[in-house]
């Protein structure tokens, strides 16, 4: 969220939080294997070697695309500003946790 606060978009793993604070129109997300708790798939040598070449592979797509079209990180840079100011300005959040602390008053 920093990173975004200031306009520049992330690339990040699809797993944990991490989807809930960027997505491929504020930066790029890699789709990596998971097991069935929606963790990254590591149990084994061979899970870990196969998601490991994911994260290259896809990063390796991602820098690609970024240096054939270089306008992509502003684009995705001012859109995820705008979606920090819409949807995490510090301000609006303290009014909000106001009116829940208040409305929760005996």
């Amino acid at each position: 969220l920093e990173a975004q606060a200031a306009g520049c978009p992330c690339i990040t793993t699809d797993i944990w939080a991490l989807p809930e604070i960027n997505n491929e129109e504020v930066g790029w997300l890699i789709n990596v294997p998971k097991d069935k708790f929606g963790n990254g798939k590591i149990n084994t040598n061979l899970d870990r070697e196969f998601f490991s070449n994911t994260i290259e592979n896809s990063l390796t797509e991602i820098l690609t695309e970024i240096l054939n079209n270089p306008s992509v990180v502003k684009q995705k840079g001012m859109k995820a500003l705008e979606r920090i100011k819409r949807e995490h300005n510090p301000v609006d959040r303290v009014k909000r946790l106001e009116e829940i602390y208040l409305s929760a008053k005996c």
